[in-house]
């Protein structure tokens, strides 16, 4: 009797399966994996910047007459310079050293607030090495000829090598809307700090020169380290 009362479809229900695409395994979004290259244009600049350093101290440090010139050039610029501004650089050398390293951990604390330890650590390589290359050189490398009493090796300056680091880190570390003004800032202080270094008699010329050339190639050498990003996906087995 009850047969009439069940319809057909209650009798015999029908099962249903989800579509085959949602039974296919899913795989999770591409991991972010960072890769290193190198590339020829900034290595060679470093190179030709450390060639430029050997000529530097070759010309004004070896050779007699270029000494005598450098020595010269330095005399000049102290006696148009005059005795205030004498007192004033020597000043104002002292404080760029102590702004230097000011300067440093400032840029090291804004790295690592932008959650940036590749550029904390570009900075960090670049303000270093330029620095013991510097004082390498000054004191074990490069020795000074016997010319009268004039003391012992000056080349490269060590005011400007920290002063000039700390400024083309920052162009490495802060972000890109500041790098104009810290070109046009930090431009003028490295200046400032190169002339004031030889108006007191700390260094000639080709201290400063040499200074530039060591900063210029590290961060040449910083540069040429890019870094590459891959994707990678979790399940290389995964259907598409």
């Amino acid at each position: 009797m009850l047969e009439g009362l069940v319809s057909p479809s209650e009798e015999n229900p029908r099962v249903t399966t989800p579509p085959p695409s949602t039974l296919r395994p899913q795989a999770p979004p591409p991991t972010q994996r960072r890769s290193w290259s190198l590339r020829p244009g900034p290595i060679v600049l470093a190179a030709a910047c450390f060639v430029g350093v050997w000529l530097t101290q070759r010309i004004f440090v070896q050779w007699g007459e270029g000494f005598w010139r450098d020595e010269q050039w330095r005399i000049d610029i102290q006696s148009a310079a005059g005795r205030v501004w004498d007192a004033r650089a020597h000043d104002l050398g002292v404080a760029s050293l102590q702004i230097g390293l000011l300067l440093c951990a400032v840029l090291a604390l804004v790295a690592l607030a932008r959650r940036r330890v590749d550029l904390f650590v570009r900075g960090a390589v670049l303000v270093a090495g330029a620095n013991a290359t510097t004082q390498l050189l000054k004191r074990v490398v490069i020795e000074r000829p016997d010319y009268v009493t004039y003391g012992s090796n000056s080349l490269p300056s060590g005011h400007v090598t920290l002063v000039a680091s700390v400024v083309l880190a920052a162009l490495v570390v802060l972000p890109l809307a500041v790098r104009p003004l810290v070109v046009l800032v930090g431009g003028g202080w490295v200046a400032l700090v190169a002339v004031s270094t030889v108006v007191s008699g700390w260094h000639r010329p080709s201290d400063a020169i040499a200074a530039l050339l060591v900063c210029v190639g590290w961060a040449a050498l910083v540069a040429a380290v890019r870094p590459s990003h891959r994707y990678a996906v979790g399940w290389s087995t995964a259907r598409r």
